[in-house]
C-alpha cells in the first residue's frame, strides 16, 4: 500500500477529524467538573484516596465526539479499603461504596434532579439532565500504598478484579505521539470506522492497533496510521500477533487470530472472546473500506467529488 495514492483524500480525512473533535465547551465543563468531584474525595481522609486521574480516551486524547463520557479515576488505597477484619472487599461492595459516597458528594444535584447516579460494568456512572451534558465515570482503582503503576479496577459481573495501568498507557501514547501528534488523530480515524462500520472493538484494543501501526514504521501522519492499520488487518485477517514491546518483552503465539497484547500489562490480551470468524470479518471489513477508500481517491483525483464523497462515506461503512 501506498499512502501517496490517497493524498487526494487528505482533506476530506482532515474534514472527519474536525467533526469527532471533542474541543467543545460540554467537555471542558465535564473534565472541570469531574476535577472538582476528585479534589473533594481527596480532601476526605477516610476514604483512603492517594490520587486521581482524568484517563481514559478523553485524558489521552483519542476520544471522539458523541462517544465519549470522563473517566475519573480514583486511586485507593487497598489497605485502607478491607473489612473489619482486614480481608479483601468484593469488587461489587468497592462500587457500592463509592456510588454512596459520590451520591453524598451530589446530594444537591441528586434532590434537584439535576443528576442521576448509577453503578456500572467498571464504575460509578453520573449523568446530568441538561441537554448535551458530558456524563462521568469515575473509576475506583485499588493500588500498594502510592504505587500507581498498577492497579486493580472491579468488574461488578463477576465480582473479579482486572489488573491495569492507566500511568503506563498515558506515558507510551505519549511517547510514541512525539513530536509531531499525529497518532491520536490516526485512532480517531480508526474509531470512527470502528463504530460507523459497526467493527466491535474495545476502545482500547483499537488505540493499541493504532500504537502498533507507529511502531512497526507507519507514515507519520493520521492517514498513514489509519491506512497502515486498515492494511495490517486486510492482509493478516489478524492471525498476526498485535504486540509492543516498550515495558515488557512477549512471547506472542503464531497464527492465533486476534491476539492483542496490553502494552501496558503482560499477559492481558485485548482481543480475549474473539476467534478466528472474528478475524475473517475483522479483515474483510479492513479490505472492503480499502477498496472504497481507492475509489474515493481515484474519483477525488478526477475532480468528481460527490462520488468521491459516497465511496468515503461507505468505506465507513455508512451508506453513500
Amino acid at each position: 500500500m501506498m499512502v501517496q495514492d490517497f493524498l487526494a483524500l487528505e482533506d476530506a480525512l482532515k474534514q472527519i477529524l474536525e467533526e469527532l473533535s471533542i474541543a467543545e465547551p460540554a467537555y471542558d465543563a465535564a473534565i472541570d467538573r469531574a476535577r472538582k468531584y476528585a479534589r473533594s474525595l481527596e480532601n476526605d481522609r477516610e476514604f483512603g484516596v492517594v490520587d486521581t486521574r482524568v484517563g481514559g480516551s478523553i485524558g489521552k486524547g483519542t476520544a471522539i465526539a458523541g462517544q465519549s463520557d470522563v473517566d475519573l479515576y480514583i486511586y485507593l488505597d487497598r489497605a485502607i479499603w478491607r473489612t473489619k477484619r482486614r480481608e479483601e472487599l468484593l469488587p461489587s461492595t468497592v462500587i457500592g461504596r463509592l456510588r454512596a459516597r459520590v451520591e453524598q458528594r451530589l446530594r444537591f444535584e441528586l434532590d434537584t434532579g439535576h443528576a442521576r447516579v448509577r453503578a456500572q460494568r467498571h464504575s460509578v456512572g453520573i449523568k446530568f439532565r441538561k441537554r448535551y451534558s458530558v456524563g462521568i465515570d469515575v473509576v475506583p482503582a485499588l493500588v500498594e500504598g502510592d504505587d500507581l503503576e498498577e492497579a486493580l479496577i472491579p468488574r461488578r459481573q463477576t465480582d473479579t478484579f482486572v489488573a491495569t495501568s492507566v500511568e503506563r498507557q498515558l506515558r507510551l501514547i505519549e511517547a510514541l505521539d512525539t513530536p509531531f501528534r499525529y497518532l491520536r488523530r490516526g485512532i480517531r480515524l480508526l474509531k470512527h470506522w470502528n463504530r460507523e462500520a459497526d467493527i466491535g472493538l474495545h476502545s482500547y484494543a483499537v488505540e493499541v492497533l493504532g500504537m502498533y501501526a507507529v511502531d512497526r514504521g507507519c507514515k507519520r501522519t493520521p492517514m498513514g496510521v489509519f491506512l497502515s492499520m486498515l492494511d495490517f488487518i486486510g492482509e493478516t485477517n489478524m492471525r498476526e500477533p498485535v504486540y509492543i514491546e516498550h515495558f515488557f518483552r512477549f512471547s506472542p503465539p503464531s497464527r492465533r487470530a486476534c491476539v492483542i497484547f496490553d502494552p501496558a500489562m503482560p499477559n492481558n490480551n485485548l482481543g480475549q472472546g474473539l476467534d478466528a470468524r472474528d478475524g475473517d470479518r475483522l479483515g474483510a471489513a479492513a479490505r472492503r473500506a480499502l477498496y472504497k477508500l481507492r475509489k474515493a481517491a481515484d474519483f477525488a483525483t478526477r475532480g468528481k467529488l460527490r462520488v468521491a464523497e459516497e465511496c468515503l462515506a461507505e468505506a465507513f461503512g455508512r451508506p453513500g
